[in-house]
């Protein structure tokens, strides 16, 4: 138990510090990196339905273009 407390209360070394904070820089950008892909994934999306939207309008105004003939 008095180790354990002893260790809380110590003050960490340079390598524990540099190895602490380059883990934390790791992990956030590898949940950046994540990010990037859900957002890279979500503009092919929009722009998939876009032009999915934009060939079903022109399709409607050929046909009702047809129509009025």
């Amino acid at each position: 138990m008095i180790t354990f407390i002893k260790k809380i209360l110590r003050t960490p070394t340079p390598i524990e510090l540099i190895t602490e904070e380059l883990m934390e820089a790791t992990t956030s950008k590898l949940e950046a990196e994540s990010a990037l892909d859900y957002a890279f994934a979500m503009v092919q999306y929009h722009n998939s339905r876009i032009d999915r939207l934009n060939e079903n309008l022109a399709s409607y105004h050929k046909a009702a273009m047809q129509e009025q003939e």
